[in-house]
């Protein structure tokens, strides 16, 4: 007979700079966090593994679609011997599109470092991916915008211009990663268990709404950081 060892495979989201997999109270390195949510509900607790970065090789990218009120996620499969992680992060947040713009320059058979960032008091957060411990730059250039939409000027609409922008720009990049990226991965491993990823409700309001803001290497073309106020242009890219 046959005999073999099933891969297990764990959720992680990125939540305050961290990667983060909610676990049982009994579980080994096991931290304890109290999540106060925006609504005036109960504070409550959970505990979770945290990590400042995982690595790993990818081996599929897709869209998963929740009804429970957290919206559209990006799923990240990645592989690191027997180690199975998904990674979670919503569709249209400044990590999904700092990881858009970059993958295009990583050597995608090869492992990659994923490093998130969050800065409290501007809540600003980023997503910077290494290779060979060097920072992957913006495949999307001012010089070499490849395409990429022009981010608006400031003006009287430009709320609104932000908006059409943000959708253009996710189309644009999701449009490259569909045409140039995913049939280079090798697909999901075979005879993983899966566990249940993190459902909306465990997350506060305050989590779902991290507002990721301009940073020095993740500008992209025509955008100049110094027009973005993160308070008042709520989850800006980059």
């Amino acid at each position: 007979m046959a005999r073999g060892n099933v891969q297990h495979k764990s959720y992680l989201t990125c939540s305050k700079g961290k990667w983060r997999e909610r676990v049982t109270e009994s579980t080994p390195g096991s931290t304890q966090r109290i999540i106060t949510p925006d609504d005036g509900k109960k504070p409550y607790s959970v505990f979770e593994i945290v990590n400042d970065y995982v690595s790993g090789t990818i081996c599929s990218i897709e869209v998963q679609d929740d009804n429970k009120g957290y919206g559209r996620q990006w799923l990240v499969t990645i592989q690191d011997g027997n180690e199975v992680l998904g990674l979670q992060f919503r569709y249209d947040s400044g990590y999904a599109f700092a990881f858009l713009s970059k993958i295009p320059c990583a050597t995608i058979q090869d492992s990659i470092s994923f490093y998130p960032y969050y800065f409290e008091e501007e809540r600003k957060a980023r997503l910077v991916l290494k290779q060979d411990n060097k920072n992957l730059p913006g495949f999307f250039t001012k010089e070499n915008p490849k395409g990429f939409p022009a981010f608006p000027e400031a003006g009287e609409d430009f709320k609104d211009d932000i908006i059409i922008w943000k959708i253009d720009a996710m189309k644009f990049l999701v449009e490259y990663l569909n045409t140039h990226i995913i049939d280079k991965l090798p697909g999901k491993p075979e005879d993983v268990e899966i566990e249940k990823p993190v459902d909306s409700e465990q997350m506060s309001d305050a989590e779902k709404d991290q507002v990721p803001g301009p940073s020095e290497d993740d500008i992209p073309p025509g955008h100049s950081k110094e027009i973005v106020n993160p308070d008042t242009e709520d989850d800006l890219p980059f």
